[in-house]
């Protein structure tokens, strides 16, 4: 018997030990950070997605309206399929009440094949059993070797200096403001930049007053059909713990080709979220009621911190009348 709880506490003290060694080889940047904040976190509204969500809202301007604790979840490109497993995570807290999920990487296109930045990015901050599963999911096998850290970025201990570097930032991620473009606090980037660059595709020609127009796209284009049977089982998995889901689309600067191909996607989104006893808020819609301009904009498809704080304003209102608390 004693040998068997020795065993026990050996193999208790071995994985603490590993996390720890794990955390020190993992390179630290504002992708995994923004993840490992979310993960953490145990607020009642969460935003999840791509940098169409990290630089698009503001989560202190949301409490700031609201009252409401507030945290995004995106990385850089993040696909669906890593924004699915995050939300099978987040919807197990016991604080979650709405999960706003961003449209923009929920096309007809598979990003499977994305293994490598999938790893890297987003899951190195999973435990070792969702890593297992998150393998099953890319590989087609659970693989060991994926769900160890130290495996993956062994080649880090031949430079100490990685590990010396990583210790530092580790503390600098957990002020609220370590630089003067971002933080990773709560999982916002927010970006100074007023004046994006008006020489790239005509867009000098384009008047200030276009914003003065909502976008109004008619057609749609169906998404993977295995995005859309994973989409149906967050919205039953949110609906058996009683947590609302919603679809969002951010907004583009000047209403441009990626808007109008995104809301293409998000016109055939919007009906499997009607389907779910939902909806979807394409922002490109309501520019006038945002009132969004070129001086909101970080560049053609991102907004910078003073949009976020348009946006947090909006999502903030949304909540008050929405009656969530």
């Amino acid at each position: 018997m004693k040998n068997f709880v020795k065993s026990i506490l050996f193999i208790l003290i071995f994985f603490i030990i590993l996390s720890i060694v794990e955390l020190l080889l993992v390179p630290m940047d504002i992708n995994k950070t923004a993840v490992h904040s979310g993960l953490k976190s145990s607020d009642r509204v969460y935003i999840v997605g791509s940098s169409h969500v990290y630089w698009a809202f503001d989560p202190f301007e949301i409490e700031k309206v609201s009252g409401i604790k507030t945290t995004l979840v995106g990385s850089s490109s993040q696909t669906f399929e890593e924004s699915y497993f995050i939300i099978k995570k987040i919807i197990k807290k016991p604080e979650t009440k709405i999960i706003f999920l961003e449209t923009y990487m929920i096309q007809d296109i598979e990003y499977k094949d994305v293994t490598d930045s999938s790893f890297s990015y987003v899951f190195d901050y999973f435990n070792f059993i969702d890593r297992l599963l998150v393998s099953k999911y890319y590989l087609d096998k659970y693989d060991v070797q994926s769900i160890f850290n130290f495996y993956k970025y062994h080649n880090n201990w031949k430079d100490f200096n990685i590990i010396k570097e990583n210790i530092k930032n580790s503390k600098k991620f957990m002020e609220i403001e370590f630089s003067r473009n971002y933080h990773p606090f709560k999982g916002f980037v927010p970006h100074e930049n007023r004046s994006p660059d008006l020489d790239e595709g005509g867009y000098k020609k384009i008047p200030d007053d276009y914003f003065y127009k909502n976008l109004v796209v008619k057609g749609e284009r169906k998404i993977n059909s295995k995005y859309e049977k994973m989409l149906d089982e967050l919205f039953e998995l949110c609906k058996q713990r009683n947590i609302r889901l919603v679809l969002i689309t951010s907004p583009f600067y000047f209403q441009n080709q990626s808007a109008i191909y995104t809301s293409t996607y998000s016109n055939y989104l919007s009906k499997i979220a009607e389907k779910n006893n939902s909806y979807l808020i394409n922002f490109n819609y309501i520019y006038t009621e945002l009132k969004l301009d070129r001086t909101h904009f970080k560049d053609s498809g991102h907004l910078n911190k003073y949009g976020a704080k348009i946006m947090g304003n909006f999502i903030g209102n949304y909540l008050i009348k929405e009656n969530i608390n």
